[in-house]
């Protein structure tokens, strides 16, 4: 809880903000392939000033937050079987490395674990 006390003052002050999230500004994820539909919109103002001059005064102040996105689209690794009881021949192999050559440290026999 955040406390803030006013001195009264015969004029009007105040103040507006915004923070905006938006396919603009937002960075595309390593992993995917385009970026994140992801739209926040984060928004508010304080006003105060006299109701009676020298005598009563108000301050308010609203802050509003809207979110709004699109379906991401996540990608995710399963294990095969084989892979679960050890055999990563399939990753290791050309096809998946788009035929480029990988160098292994110590590669296990047959790359089994």
């Amino acid at each position: 809880m955040n406390a803030v006390t006013k001195s009264g003052t015969n004029d009007f002050h105040g103040d507006l903000f915004e923070f905006v999230r938006n396919k603009v500004f937002n960075a595309r994820n390593a992993f995917a392939q385009q970026r994140d539909g992801l739209k926040r919109n984060q928004f508010g103002g304080v006003l105060g000033g006299p109701i009676v001059r020298n005598k009563l005064f108000f301050f308010a102040g609203h802050q509003m937050t809207l979110v709004r996105s699109e379906p991401v689209e996540n990608t995710a690794f399963v294990p095969t079987a084989q892979m679960l009881a050890g055999d990563w021949t399939t990753v290791a192999s050309p096809p998946c490395n788009q035929g480029r050559q990988i160098t292994l440290r110590a590669p296990f026999v047959n790359n089994t674990i």
